[in-house]
C-alpha cells in the first residue's frame, strides 16, 4: 500500500505542478493578449488621427484651389463683359443709324 500511496503521491504532486505551469502559461498568454489589444488602440488611435489630419489637409488644399479657379473665372467673366461692353458702345453709333435708317428713311 505505501508503494500505492506513493506513486499516487507524485502523481497528484505532478498534476499540482502542471497545473500551476498551465495557469501561469494562462496568466501570461492573457497578458501578452492584453498589451498587444493595448498597442493594437494606440495604432488605431493614431491612425485615425493622422487619416483626420491629411484630410483636413487635401481639404483645405482642395477648397484653396476651388476658391483660385473662382476668382479666375470671375476675373475672366469681368474681362468679358468689358470686352462686350467696349464692342457694343463701339457699335452704338452704326446701331442708331440703322435704325433711323429703318425707322425715318430719307
Amino acid at each position: 500500500m505505501v508503494t500505492d500511496r506513493s506513486i499516487l503521491q507524485k502523481i497528484r504532486v505532478k498534476e499540482l505542478s502542471l497545473s500551476a505551469t498551465i495557469d501561469q502559461a494562462k496568466r501570461e498568454a492573457e497578458e501578452i493578449i492584453q498589451n498587444a489589444k493595448n498597442e493594437a488602440e494606440v495604432i488605431l488611435r493614431h491612425a485615425e488621427e493622422e487619416g483626420e489630419k491629411e484630410a483636413n489637409q487635401l481639404y483645405r488644399q482642395e477648397m484653396d484651389n476651388a476658391n483660385q479657379e473662382v476668382e479666375r473665372l470671375r476675373r475672366l467673366s469681368e474681362q468679358e463683359a468689358i470686352d462686350a461692353r467696349k464692342k457694343g458702345e463701339a457699335r452704338v453709333a452704326a446701331a442708331v443709324e440703322y435704325i433711323v435708317r429703318t425707322v425715318a428713311p430719307e
